[in-house]
């Protein structure tokens, strides 16, 4: 797509970008919480605040989301507008967020920037000795996520297909994941207000 549009440039303008991208996975462009998202993950800014969508960012954005084709805007959608994920925030950020938490089985899921493409995203936790734990979700060559935890003294890897968002659904209850952390879900894009979840009643099939 960037070869095609945009040969020889390293960055270029949202405007341009979104046209290029939005034709290429069969959209017009127009839904505005589309655009929202997409602008809150591709976005660079120079020293003068101005904004544009570098080459790199956008390699590091679908090594994050998947190919670039009709699904990766829903799974985008689907992803940040869950309560638990935190997008490209640092590790001192996580640690400083799940240092106000007072039980184990906190949890948010970041953005890997890392050599996304190997790990794209990140989970951090609160244990229940309140340690603070960094794991590593990795994608396979066959386009699945796993990751590896240590259960009664032994290596134990879950291996799931799909997207973030089914991973968590599905291997929370192995991991030990009960509650996100607070302040997640990008709200200020969703219109909803920030507060406690829980994965007993936290509903993802909106």
């Amino acid at each position: 797509m960037w070869k095609k549009n945009f040969e020889g440039k390293r960055e270029v303008s949202y405007k341009d970008f979104e046209t290029a991208f939005f034709r290429t996975i069969g959209e017009d462009g127009s839904d505005d919480l589309k655009n929202k998202c997409l602008k809150k993950l591709i976005l660079d800014e120079k020293d003068d605040h101005t904004a544009f969508v570098s080459l790199e960012r956008f390699g590091t954005f679908l090594d994050w989301f998947g190919a670039l084709d009709k699904n990766i805007m829903n799974n985008v959608l689907e992803t940040m507008k869950q309560p638990w994920f935190f997008g490209d925030i640092t590790r001192e950020d996580s640690e400083s967020k799940l240092s106000e938490c007072t039980s184990g089985g906190y949890f948010l899921i970041r953005l890997s920037t890392n050599n996304p493409r190997e790990n794209p995203f990140t989970l951090s936790m609160l244990n229940k000795k309140l340690d603070t734990i960094h794991l590593r979700i990795k994608r396979t060559n066959d386009n699945k996520l796993k990751i590896s935890i240590k259960k009664h003294g032994k290596a134990v890897k879950i291996v799931e297909p799909g997207t973030i968002v089914q991973f968590i659904k599905k291997s929370s209850k192995a991991l030990g994941l009960s509650t996100p952390v607070k302040g997640g879900g990008n709200t200020s894009i969703f219109n909803a207000k920030p507060g406690i979840y829980t994965m007993d009643n936290y509903d993802d099939s909106e």
